[in-house]
């Protein structure tokens, strides 16, 4: 199964600017994805998963919150 995602933005790319986030939205059944991210990541189910733009010399000091607060952003849970 091959999804297109939908371009969305999100509030901050670490710097306090609006930056572009691509989402995968997986409706019905979750999907096994493996992901090497700060948050969720690893093998297992996933609903959705996103890859967000930020800042060059991004220094967010908690890159899993910043990520949380994206998906949040996006209704993602």
């Amino acid at each position: 199964m091959i999804l297109s995602p939908t371009l969305e933005w999100h509030p901050d790319d670490g710097a306090g600017r609006r930056a572009p986030v691509l989402v995968w939205r997986f409706d019905g059944a979750p999907v096994r994805c493996i992901a090497s991210t700060v948050l969720g990541g690893g093998l297992g189910e996933r609903t959705w998963v996103t890859n967000a733009t930020v800042t060059f010399g991004y220094v967010e000091p908690d890159p899993a919150a910043h990520a949380a607060r994206i998906a949040a952003t996006r209704r993602l849970t």
